[in-house]
């Protein structure tokens, strides 16, 4: 029998490309004293909430993987939930932006393709060469996958084909169980699974709003979001688990999360 869980989804802290304005991607760059903090009262807030944690998920990127130390740190340093970093969580490999402000982007390929990239589910940016030392194919932390899934550059589409994979192979599995599933990715991999779970369509995918830091709380039962019974929504809505900020549009679920067991805590 399915067991009623709590998800939790999350951004990773500021990261040193953040606060350069820098496009990411897989740049794989660390967080900074300011993003560790962040990921550390984020840990507090949920922890001050009651909610603990029996797996937690994260990409294969630094900035994630870092994020969810600290928020672990801030319950017990001691004791933790497994943690599987999976490279299917991994942000959208953005190919040549990587690096370039916004600014750059504009002033070489125009501000309209640069928003085409961003909402349109079909458009490639420009790939990296293989041969190319940014390609992730020369990345110490990715020698152990296959080349062939190694990309350089993604469309979202492609990035959703991955993200999905990685909730109905890991994700869901661990929800069924009953078990309480935080998991740590990127504003565009996490937005993939926003749409899946609040059904909200692909023309409303770049407007769906995702701070850094900031958890956003889902009582499950298995895959299904317990709750929802409209179609397919127009219009992102999110669930800001904090006891501060919100996100654009966000409602608090503190008070709608399932108590988590004594028996189901590894923290």
């Amino acid at each position: 029998m399915t067991a009623a869980a709590n998800l939790v989804l999350i951004r990773h802290g500021e990261s040193e490309f953040n606060v350069r304005g820098l496009a990411t991607g897989w740049t794989d760059v660390s967080l900074t004293a300011s993003g560790r903090k962040q990921a550390s009262t984020a840990g507090q807030r949920l922890a001050a909430a009651g909610l603990r944690f029996d797996v937690v998920y994260t990409s294969m990127l630094r900035r994630a993987e870092q994020t969810a130390t600290s928020m672990l740190d801030a319950w017990d340093p001691t004791t933790r939930p497994p943690v599987t970093s999976l490279w299917q969580l991994n942000e959208r490999h953005l190919g040549q932006l990587q690096g370039l402000d916004k600014p750059a982007i504009k002033r070489r390929w125009g501000n309209s393709q640069r928003h085409r990239w961003r909402s349109d589910f079909d458009a490639l940016p420009p790939p990296l060469n293989r041969d190319d030392p940014r390609h992730p194919r020369h990345e110490e932390r990715f020698r152990e996958l296959p080349e062939q899934l190694l990309p350089g550059s993604e469309r979202l589409s492609d990035l959703r084909r991955r993200v999905l994979a990685a909730w109905h192979a890991h994700i869901v599995p661990n929800l069924e169980t009953g078990s309480n599933t935080l998991v740590v990715a990127h504003r565009d991999s996490l937005r993939i699974l926003i749409a899946q779970l609040e059904g909200i369509d692909d023309g409303c995918f770049a407007d769906i709003q995702v701070p850094l830091a900031l958890p956003r709380g889902y009582p499950m039962l298995g895959q299904t979001l317990i709750g929802r019974a409209e179609p397919a929504r127009s219009a992102p809505r999110g669930a800001a688990l904090s006891t501060t900020a919100k996100a654009p549009g966000a409602s608090t679920l503190l008070s709608g999360a399932i108590p988590s067991r004594k028996g189901n805590s590894q923290t």
